[in-house]
């Protein structure tokens, strides 16, 4: 019976850690009880304080993240307007009538496509003098794929239409025009561009009917007297026909990616030595605008990194002071018999969590703060200047 007594007791003796890992979870849940009783008691006695804190943390956060998301948003916006209005990457003209025919120019290796098209000799009515240049393709691929710019007013003109135009906005404020306007025009025949007669047209005169403004890549940084070009609708080339003087003939080259420029020039020479211009192409475009738009983003950036040493200065500095103000309670809590992870919470985990609210906070606002970027041109170039969230900037933003 004793040794059964025994047997039984045995197993129980061995193990001597359960009691203790229970010794020491008690305790553990009555320091984790303690701390959570100082932070309640912190909040209640510091909530205004506290709450100044979470206000200024969210305050510097949206500034840093939504500058930051600006500047990278800002930097590619062009990118994104030439890809909405896929510009061609050059220009083959001959001056008259004697162009190449497109096809033979689409079937250069490297060419995606080429677009016919006609320069005539017209011009507004109320300024002779001025340069109004205006084409018209001759095929519905402009704007059907390509040359689409974005609408400011208004809507796209008929291609089945001979007088309807959009205007680009520079043009449109040089002829003082609107949706909806009506611009008389006068045009030069073959015989007065011979003669060199200039001062009395003799071509047909017409109303263009503006009805809608478009937004070219001058209308985005350029100055206010540069070259517009304006395109009208091909059922115009086909109603004027012979009847209005051609100062250029020539086709618009889209170029596969990747294909060799030189080629393609060397080709197009070949075909009868016409005028080979990329100056208004995607590329030339690019390098024109790039810089400009890179200054932009520079610029976004640094303010940014200003705001986040100035914020993050004042943030510390803030948590400091309070964590101070509480540091006389510290001795009493160490006597009570307090441990590290109780004083901790003590000096600071209130400002921790409010400082932790402010950050997630902040990263919602800088959300809606993306509404009023990109800025300067790039916010003219931003083909959906809407809210957008920058995910890459939210996520390292917060975790910085």
């Amino acid at each position: 019976m004793l040794g059964a007594n025994v047997m039984m007791l045995a197993p129980m003796a061995r193990p001597c850690q359960p009691p203790c890992q229970l010794s020491v979870g008690v305790a553990c849940y009555a320091s984790m009880a303690v701390v959570v009783q100082l932070l309640r008691s912190d909040l209640r006695r510091r909530w205004r304080s506290l709450a100044a804190l979470l206000v200024l943390v969210a305050i510097v956060v949206t500034a840093v993240l939504a500058t930051t998301a600006g500047a990278r948003r800002s930097q590619t916006a062009f990118d994104r307007y030439l890809n909405e209005v896929r510009p061609f990457d050059a220009i083959v003209a001959v001056e008259g009538e004697q162009g190449i025919e497109p096809s033979l120019l689409a079937d250069i290796e490297g060419v995606h496509a080429a677009v016919g098209m006609h320069w005539y000799l017209i011009v507004p009515e109320a300024d002779r003098e001025g340069f109004y240049p205006m084409f018209v393709p001759d095929d519905p691929r402009v704007p059907g794929d390509y040359l689409r710019y974005p609408l400011v007013a208004g809507r796209l003109p008929d291609p089945r239409e001979p007088l309807e135009v959009a205007l680009g906005e520079r043009t449109a404020r040089r002829l003082g025009a609107g949706v909806g306007s009506l611009v008389p025009m006068v045009s030069y025949t073959e015989a007065d561009f011979e003669t060199g007669d200039l001062e009395n047209p003799h071509g047909p005169s017409f109303d263009l009917v503006v009805v809608g403004i478009q937004r070219d890549p001058g209308d985005i940084a350029g100055r206010e007297g540069d070259l517009t070009v304006t395109i009208l609708t091909p059922a115009f080339g086909a109603r004027y026909e012979g009847e209005l003087a051609l100062f250029v003939t020539g086709s618009l080259l889209a170029f596969e990616p990747g294909a060799s420029i030189e080629h393609i020039a060397t080709e197009v020479e070949s075909l009868g030595s016409p005028e080979f211009d990329m100056s208004l192409g995607r590329e030339s475009l690019k390098g024109q605008f790039d810089p400009t738009f890179a200054a932009v983003g520079t610029g976004l950036r640094v303010v940014a990194l200003v705001v986040g040493i100035l914020g993050l200065a004042t943030i510390v500095r803030t948590m400091a002071r309070a964590a101070a103000v509480r540091e006389r309670d510290v001795d009493a809590l160490r006597a009570l018999g307090a441990g590290r992870r109780t004083l901790y919470a003590q000096l600071g985990l209130s400002s921790a969590v409010a400082g932790l609210l402010g950050v997630f906070l902040g990263a919602l606002l800088s959300v809606g703060m993306s509404w009023f970027f990109p800025v300067g041109p790039a916010r003219r170039a931003e083909i959906d200047p809407a809210v957008r969230v920058d995910g890459a900037v939210l996520v390292w933003g917060m975790v910085a």
